[in-house]
């Protein structure tokens, strides 16, 4: 159509001329320039015939708008798609890096918020699901704008570098971070602290071995130890067992913790060695 257009163009421009000095009849200018506006309209309605085979044409190659992770495909090639709605094609996932959420008790949150405004600032460590650590730190990225009424808590979304894609949308792990340093800091174990209405409680054995009930305050708990905040100084015995038979003033005979837990096994040495000399005598 382009050539076709072409040599109309010509026929007019060599006619055109002729025309002026009456040398072709005017009807065959006419003639002319007629079959060149019919080419060029021609021409016209093929570009826009192949613009919209182009267009259609684009319609058969699906690109991802983000780059990510992508689930398997939803639909097959061959199927009808996009017939009056959307077509759920596949879900694709930015998992590099990603997101994940944990929540933290409302008291936790006091603690963090009054007592160390840059806690949240430390990078956070991932315990898979697997007991592993993750090799990448984490950091906080927002906090929830109210706390949830229902469960009493708080969301936390924390941000993750994920180069070799390990973690993947909906995997559960455990989040761990230093909430707080406290250095110096005295520690108990965990039964040797007694509760009653909320009033925290330790035996002290001081001078002359004699017992004494104190009331503690107590902070955060790490593994089986409990950080002693107030009440209590560093190197002070405190008993650990038998807590319901002690009494005010009453004099203990003290033992570490390790020698008492050696003199039990050694106690219930001969029971084991009795009860397993029982079959052979049979």
């Amino acid at each position: 159509m382009q050539a076709r257009l072409g040599q109309t163009e010509t026929e007019v421009a060599r006619m055109k001329p002729l025309a002026e000095q009456q040398a072709v009849s005017r009807r065959d200018y006419d003639n002319a320039v007629s079959a060149r506006d019919a080419a060029l309209a021609q021409l016209d309605a093929a570009k826009a015939a192949l613009d919209k085979a182009q267009l259609d044409l684009g319609y058969t190659t699906i690109k991802a708008p983000i780059s990510g992770l992508a689930d398997l495909t939803k639909v097959k090639a061959g199927n009808l798609v996009g017939r009056g709605e959307s077509t759920l094609l596949t879900t694709i996932s930015v998992v590099d890096p990603i997101y994940f959420t944990s929540s933290i008790t409302e008291a936790d949150y006091l603690m963090f918020a009054q007592s160390d405004r840059q806690a949240g600032k430390r990078p956070a460590t991932l315990v898979l699901a697997d007991g592993s650590v993750y090799a990448e730190k984490g950091k906080l990225d927002a906090v929830q704008r109210a706390i949830d009424s229902k469960t009493g808590t708080l969301a936390l979304r924390l941000l993750f570098p994920n180069p070799d894609r390990i973690l993947r949308p909906g995997q559960f792990g455990k989040i761990q971070f230093v909430s707080e340093t406290l250095p110096g800091a005295v520690c108990v174990p965990q039964k040797a602290v007694s509760e009653l209405q909320g009033v925290f409680q330790v035996v002290v054995v001081g001078a002359g071995n004699k017992a004494e009930i104190r009331t503690v305050k107590m902070g955060p708990r790490t593994g089986d130890l409990w950080v002693v905040k107030e009440g209590l100084k560093a190197g002070e015995t405190v008993v650990v067992e038998g807590l319901q038979q002690v009494k005010p003033g009453a004099e203990v005979k003290p033992k570490p913790v390790e020698e008492a837990k050696a003199a039990s096994a050694e106690a219930a040495a001969p029971a084991e060695k009795a009860e397993t000399a029982k079959p052979s005598g049979k």
